[in-house]
């Protein structure tokens, strides 16, 4: 806002013309009366001069001002300002006479435009006769060219912000226009107005101002909460996205990232070299045959064959390949049934269903590194997982092999999924569904299957 500094200017030269043409109240009489007393008419060295009295109206914003000169001499000293009681506007000062000049001295006090005197008579100790002095106390308007106490208050309140300046600027509008402050000079006068007509302009103009800059601050505001919101939203975009599963093969490992249903984040790695030697040997043992088969009975009396799982099983189970990652996964679960629903959750999101049991066998980081795999693939992840916690220990998890058309009367085998029993709760777990936070086990009837203990 543009007003302030004008206005310092302005009301200094207000000042300046209040000096020059004297500040006159519109009535002579003892409109705002000051009364002043001294204790007694003549002092000496060391004495003390009791200077009070009391004004009238009380002002709790006005005080008195004290001054002492030589009579015959000018160069006031001012002595104290001291503030009116407020219940009988009575006031006190106590001078001390340290002068090493005799003669008459004159005691002045002014408030709010008025002055009040006396005089006393002083002797220092070497001087042996006196001249006495009556004492005159006199009460006249302030005439000489020093400015009121009361009007140094409002410039002061304004130029500290304590009122405005629409407020400042008609005080001194009702001043003028009530006579209470005179201006013999009318030219001087005529400007003043003038003046504080522009100023009131300026005023209306700076207000209109403000509420341009409220208006537009509201509208960047809006802008702003838009900006915001834009954020947020491409924000959880990216979250989103962080915390779908990840694969990075990176200075000799092959990392993963997956995240629970929670949000936690987990990152797990082997050496690279390990990591393409087991590859290797699965590939080399599924090229030549070196997975044993077997015949199963079915119950129509038929037999089906298919891969004896029984050793990939116990090999994966001792190694424990996710140890390192399910224990903290299982911290965060904080129970049995939250961890398996976490560790489905965990392959649902890492890996796709692909197609029917197949002839190739891929090991559980395999399934993690190409994202997808078929029933038996899953399965054997979700089961090595499983049991590479060291809390699952005693829990009993089994690869159950079934016909997924005919679950309770199967004509083949064609699918995959897990059994698990915590000792408290028994789930048969379908890898390649995503699964339900309310119910873990899809197969809820009875299933016929052949059991691979994990």
């Amino acid at each position: 806002m543009k007003l302030r500094y004008p206005l310092v200017t302005i009301v200094l030269g207000i000042l300046f013309i209040l000096v020059a043409y004297q500040i006159k109240p519109a009535s002579a009489q003892a409109e705002l009366p000051v009364k002043l007393f001294i204790d007694k008419t003549s002092y000496s060295y060391g004495d003390t001069c009791r200077i009070h009295g009391w004004v009238n109206p009380v002002s709790p914003l006005d005080t008195v001002s004290i001054w002492v000169r030589k009579y015959g001499e000018y160069g006031e000293q001012k002595v104290a300002e001291v503030t009116p009681r407020s219940n009988d506007g009575k006031y006190s000062y106590d001078l001390q006479l340290t002068s090493k000049d005799n003669g008459t001295f004159i005691v002045s006090v002014m408030y709010r435009g008025y002055q009040s005197e006396t005089t006393f008579n002083y002797t220092t100790p070497s001087q042996s006769t006196v001249p006495q002095s009556s004492s005159s106390v006199s009460q006249t308007p302030l005439q000489s060219n020093i400015i009121p106490q009361w009007v140094r208050n409002n410039a002061n309140w304004w130029a500290n912000g304590q009122i405005s300046d629409s407020d400042f600027i008609k005080g001194l509008q009702y001043l003028i226009d009530n006579n209470i402050l005179r201006i013999s000079n009318q030219d001087e006068l005529n400007k003043l107005k003038e003046e504080i007509q522009n100023l009131q302009t300026q005023l209306q103009q700076d207000q209109e101002q403000i509420q341009q800059l409220q208006s537009q601050s509201s509208q960047s505001q809006q802008y702003s909460n838009t900006l915001q919101a834009q954020l947020n939203e491409a924000q959880a975009k990216i979250n989103t996205k962080q915390s779908h599963p990840t694969t990075v093969i990176s200075n000799g490992t092959v990392n993963w990232y997956f995240s629970d249903s929670k949000g936690n984040r987990y990152h797990w790695y082997i050496p690279i070299h390990a990591y393409d030697v087991d590859v290797m040997a699965n590939v080399f043992a599924s090229a030549f045959g070196v997975v044993p088969t077997y015949q199963l009975q079915l119950p129509n009396g038929g037999t089906v064959s298919t891969y004896d799982y029984t050793g990939l099983a116990k090999t994966l189970s001792e190694r424990r390949e996710f140890s390192t990652v399910v224990d903290t996964l299982y911290d965060n679960a904080g129970s049995d049934d939250k961890f398996i629903y976490e560790v489905w959750h965990m392959v649902a999101e890492l890996t796709t269903y692909s197609k029917d049991i197949t002839n190739t066998n891929l090991l559980p980081y395999e399934v993690l590194t190409r994202g997808e795999g078929d029933c038996k693939d899953k399965a054997i992840l979700i089961a090595d997982l499983l049991r590479s916690l060291s809390h699952t220990s005693n829990w009993d998890i089994h690869l159950i092999i079934m016909d997924i058309n005919n679950p309770t009367q199967p004509q083949t085998v064609n699918h995959m999924i897990v059994s698990v029993n915590t000792g408290q709760h028994q789930y048969l777990i379908e890898p390649t569904t995503t699964p339900d936070v309310n119910g873990l086990s899809v197969w809820t009837g009875s299933v016929y299957g052949w059991n691979v203990p994990f």
